[in-house]
């Protein structure tokens, strides 16, 4: 069934503000020809630009939950008899050809690179009119136009490659002019590749420096953290360094996003992941929702501009992913510096003291200990998890829920699957992860610790190594040696999940599998034990009225606490058991693909 969506010019990314006319059809195959929307010149190829970006708030694109199952960030649903049926094949490791996600997203990314491709044919067909009128500003539009194309376009392919049967997909240059063009072959992984890349080199070349007035559309400083993101990719394979020159070019594209663009780490802790907070200083890539235009009952005569991702996570008994055990406890170990002043609170007496919860804990996920920081109604997260406890939460995640702007999901004006809480895809932490894990492996571990320690340093944590940039009697370290090796296993296990969780494209599946440490490290959390402890607080619940309830925090049973009698089922068994590296490493191509494709093989 064919979607329609409005157009207007002020909005390109998928912020888009709901004018009264000019429809435009974004359903791949339309009436339309590649010679009407030339003729119909610029405004109608921006109104295909449009169309191509609406791609990105597809569920199918991110999958947030489905990709936090694959890899070892979350658990599907709650831990009882409700849990999310759809989500155990990706947490079991049972998914295959044929399983529905697999398809929807294959489908999703060629339709998306089918629209770019129309823009793009449409915009060469409309160059030899404007270049005999020599109009500065038509020009410019047209180079605005098709750098954002061939970005996405780049983009849609990069993901692609990353996703998809070991990086040999189809590429699809031009859009086809009869059934025969439908039928084409898969190229290698080095052609997929250059082919994406020369894209994204002619959108660095030709994308603005800055943001303007729409902060979602994409600039030179995301295409150099895409190009980045695909060199360290490119580089290291199943823990292995491919092509060191990949890592040069990466840490070449990383230090100019860093120091040649006004991104800047988030220090307002108010403005990261919070309705406030959407395109911070510290977003590079964000996926942009609204909730404008939707009737009450949620309902729209256009494409909705909303998603699920809030409901999905939240506490209120609808949670389809949770955290797994082990980032729950993680997270609740991470230690605080007891000497940055960003640490330190006051209670409602002015009793003033250390939090014990890290400020990346208190961001990231609801845990029952946190006695500081705010959730649902402004109460403590303790409120929400004691009310459920009987289904098995122990924690959720806070990154994608309204938590800061409601009581409840259920609050949400057109009901709680229309949330219109944006995604973010990729943010300047990252980059600094990244390129901390490049220095590790050129040996420059000084340079490595400097960036993941200011991540660290931001969220108030004990930094690590011996004092260096922050030297200032207002850090501690943790005054250990690293080495290559075990600062590649923090920045694995601790600070690289703990950071991006639930953000980017398959971000963690690909580290896992990059790093060649997937079925060791279903293996590993398979035979760990974790148990509760009861935690009971007094407080303003989420009504505002004084009580007392108790709720229960993981430990694992390296922890003095630990009782025998609380411990939990063990999480990925069968992820440890069924994980194949062939099946399972890459998506498979779908099979609707070879079917209908005759050249795939």
């Amino acid at each position: 069934m064919k979607k329609l969506i409005k157009y207007t010019y002020l909005s390109l990314l998928v912020t888009i503000i709901y004018s009264c006319d000019d429809y435009i059809d974004i359903a791949p195959h339309t009436g339309d020809t590649i010679e009407d929307f030339s003729n119909r010149g610029l405004e109608s190829t921006e109104q295909a630009l449009v169309a191509t970006y609406s791609s990105l708030i597809d569920a199918s694109l991110y999958d947030v939950d489905t990709e936090a199952f694959r890899s070892d960030i979350a658990y599907p649903g709650r831990r009882d008899e409700d849990q999310n049926p759809n989500g155990f094949p990706w947490y079991n490791k049972q998914f295959s050809e044929t399983t529905p996600i697999v398809e929807s997203k294959w489908k999703l990314l060629y339709d998306a690179i089918l629209r770019a491709n129309i823009v793009m044919e449409s915009l060469n067909n409309i160059k030899p009119k404007l270049d005999k009128e020599a109009v500065v500003f038509d020009l410019a539009r047209w180079k605005s136009q098709m750098a954002q194309a061939r970005f996405l376009r780049g983009l849609f392919y990069f993901y692609l490659h990353s996703s998809y049967n070991n990086g040999s997909v189809v590429i699809r240059d031009k859009s086809p002019k009869g059934f025969p063009d439908y039928a084409v072959p898969l190229s290698s992984s080095a052609d997929v590749i250059a082919f994406y890349t020369a894209d994204l080199e002619y959108a660095k070349e030709n994308l603005a420096t800055t943001r303007g007035a729409n902060k979602a559309i994409p600039t030179k400083g995301t295409v150099l953290t895409i190009l980045g993101m695909s060199n360290l990719y490119e580089a290291v394979v199943e823990g292995s360094i491919k092509d060191i020159s990949k890592i040069d070019a990466a840490i070449e594209n990383f230090e100019s996003v860093i120091n040649d663009f006004d991104y800047e780490l988030e220090r307002d802790f108010d403005l990261l992941f919070t309705t406030a907070g959407e395109f911070n200083k510290e977003s590079i890539l964000e996926v942009s929702y609204t909730t404008d235009g939707l009737s009450d009952d949620g309902s729209s005569g256009v494409f909705k501009l909303i998603n699920s991702w809030a409901t999905k996570a939240n506490a209120d008994g609808n949670s389809n992913y949770t955290p797994a055990y082990w980032m729950i406890d993680e997270y609740s170990k991470e230690p605080v510096d007891p000497l940055n002043p960003i640490n330190e609170t006051e209670d409602e007496e002015g009793n003033v003291f250390n939090r014990t919860t890290s400020w990346r804990a208190s961001t990231m996920i609801a845990l029952a200990q946190d006695s500081i920081s705010s959730f649902y109604g402004g109460a403590k997260p303790i409120f929400t998890l004691a009310t459920n406890q009987t289904k098995e939460f122990y924690s959720v995640f806070k990154k994608y829920t309204n938590h800061d702007i409601l009581t409840s999901e259920n609050d949400l004006p057109s009901g709680k699957f229309n949330s219109g809480k944006n995604v973010i895809v990729n943010r300047l932490s990252e980059v600094h992860l990244m390129l901390a894990e490049c220095y590790i492996y050129k040996n420059q571990i000084d340079k490595a610790l400097l960036h993941i320690n200011k991540i660290r340093e931001r969220w108030g944590l004990v930094l690590y190594g011996a004092p260096a940039e922050f030297s200032d009697g207002m850090h501690t370290y943790d005054n250990q040696t690293y080495d290559a090796a075990s600062l590649m296993d923090k920045l694995m296990y601790i600070d690289k999940p703990l950071e991006t969780c639930l953000e980017g494209h398959s971000v963690r599946s690909i580290d896992l599998r990059r790093w060649g440490i997937t079925q060791q490290r279903f293996q590993d959390l398979s035979t760990r034990v974790y148990g509760t402890k009861e935690i009971v607080y007094t407080g303003k619940n989420i009504e505002g009225v004084v009580d007392t309830v108790e709720a229960a925090m993981i430990i694992s049973d390296a922890d003095a606490d630990f009782d025998p009698l609380t411990e939990l089922d063990d999480e990925y068994t069968e992820a440890a058991a069924n994980y194949s590296k062939k099946a399972h490493a890459y998506l498979p191509i779908p099979l609707n693909e070879k079917t209908t494709n005759g050249a795939v093989n």
